[in-house]
C-alpha cells in the first residue's frame, strides 16, 4: 500500500473547482495534492497513516480518485525547451527563496547545483518536483501549492 499511487479522476478534477462533494478541509487539501507522481508513503507525511488511508478510501469511493501501482508519467516535458531566460530566472528565484525560508542547509547548495546542470526541461520539472516535496516535507503544503502555482504560469510562458 505505501507503494500506490493516486490519481485525480475527472470527476475528482471537477470538485477542486465546483467544491460540491461537502469534502472536509483535510479532504479538500489532499484532493488537490494528489498528482499521480506522489506514492502513499510520501503522502504519509501529510498526515498520519491512518488519517490518510481514511481520507483516500472515501476519496476513492466517492469516485474523486483513483489507484495504480506505479507513477502516471507525463512525459509531455520531454521535448520541450526550457523556459526563456527571464522566466528561468523568476523560477530560481521561488526555488531560493523558499529554500531561504523552510529548507536551507546542504539543501539549497544541492538545488542551486542542479538548477545550474538542468538542460532539459524535464530535469527541470524533476528538479521542482523535489522541492515542492521538500516543502511538503516540513508541513509547508499552503506556500508550496502557491509557489508552484507561479513556477507553473512560468513554465507555460513562451521560450
Amino acid at each position: 500500500m505505501a507503494h500506490a499511487f493516486y490519481e485525480k479522476t475527472a470527476a475528482g478534477q471537477q470538485e477542486i473547482s465546483s467544491r460540491s462533494a461537502n469534502l472536509s478541509f483535510r479532504e479538500r487539501q489532499l484532493l488537490i495534492v494528489i498528482d499521480g507522481q506522489m506514492s502513499v508513503e510520501a503522502l504519509s507525511k501529510l498526515m498520519p497513516l491512518a488519517d490518510l488511508l481514511l481520507r483516500l478510501e472515501k476519496l476513492e469511493a466517492a469516485g474523486l480518485i483513483t489507484q495504480h501501482d506505479a507513477p502516471v508519467i507525463q512525459d509531455l516535458t520531454a521535448n520541450q525547451p526550457l523556459p526563456n531566460p527571464a522566466a528561468l530566472a523568476e523560477i530560481r528565484s521561488i526555488l531560493q527563496q523558499g529554500n531561504m525560508l523552510y529548507l536551507g542547509g546542504d539543501f539549497t547548495t544541492t538545488l542551486q547545483s542542479d538548477f545550474d546542470q538542468a538542460k532539459t526541461r524535464q530535469e527541470l520539472e524533476q528538479l521542482i518536483a523535489k522541492w515542492y516535496e521538500e516543502l511538503l516535507n516540513q508541513g509547508k503544503m499552503r506556500y508550496a501549492e502557491q509557489q508552484l502555482t507561479q513556477i507553473r504560469l512560468l513554465l507555460a510562458s513562451k521560450p
